[in-house]
């Protein structure tokens, strides 16, 4: 048996331990202002170009490619019984993944609908939400029969490499991983629940992604933005995909 004979000896005496300096929630968090620190953008930035990262580009954060959503469950805080109320769950593009981007449409009694951006039962205005896949395109349907929403997605799974190492077939940064296609389920478009994978793609630059979703009967019925192995790249893709989950309701 070997012995250290320079380890403490009692480990319940307070000089036998190192301690690091403190921090706390109060004085790093709440007194500086970052109670919403998301580390955005995760990527220097500029405005007027996008950098660049070795040879992938960091544009300037921003919203695009839309899906309008009403809550129609009277238990939701955001559920207007007017009918006159939507919430636009968008792509967020910050350099990170899993998180999505929202706004609040309102209708009024001339059919005028004012956009402006959604807010936290505080009051807090709310852009950035937890969102499986928000990273990129994504879309949401709405299913009566089983009064769920559902999702398509990307799968991301090693956003956080260096850029210098991702594979050349991915499409810009580390966090533009396209090639896995996953399924979600959700009463309230926040708490997503994971149904499964829809498809992987032989490798980085076979992308299964950017889908649309229909109900067909039972089943679900997936189309795809996809490519093989004559694709150029993960994003210029050469082929559409047709997917098909039979009984898609039984994965609840």
């Amino acid at each position: 048996m070997l012995v250290d004979r320079c380890a403490p000896t009692n480990l319940l005496e307070r000089s036998a331990w190192q301690f690091s300096n403190e921090i706390t929630f109060q004085r790093a968090v709440t007194d500086t202002g970052l109670l919403g620190a998301l580390g955005l953008p995760f990527y220097p930035t500029d405005p007027a170009a996008a950098q660049r990262l070795g040879t992938r580009p960091m544009a300037a954060p921003g919203w695009l490619e839309t899906n309008v959503v009403q809550f129609r469950d009277p238990r939701h805080i955001w559920h207007d019984p007017s009918g006159r109320t939507f919430y636009l769950f968008m792509r967020a593009h910050t350099g990170t993944t899993n998180l999505g981007a929202i706004a609040r449409g309102v209708e009024d009694e001339s059919g005028k609908l004012t956009v402006s951006l959604a807010a936290a039962p505080s009051g807090a205005p709310l852009v950035h939400i937890p969102f499986p896949g928000g990273h990129l395109k994504f879309f949401i349907l709405f299913d009566p029969l089983s009064n769920l929403f559902w999702l398509t997605s990307s799968q991301s799974t090693d956003s956080l490499a260096r850029p210098d190492t991702v594979p050349a077939g991915r499409h810009s940064l580390p966090n533009g991983e396209r090639h896995r296609l996953a399924l979600h389920y959700s009463t309230n478009c926040l708490d997503w629940q994971f149904a499964g994978v829809v498809a992987i793609g032989d490798g980085p630059a076979q992308s299964r992604h950017y889908a649309s979703l229909t109900t067909l009967g039972p089943d679900l019925l997936i189309l795809s933005r996809s490519g093989n192995s004559d694709s150029r790249n993960a994003h210029d893709c050469n082929m559409i995909t047709l997917h098909r989950i039979p009984n898609f309701r039984s994965l609840v």
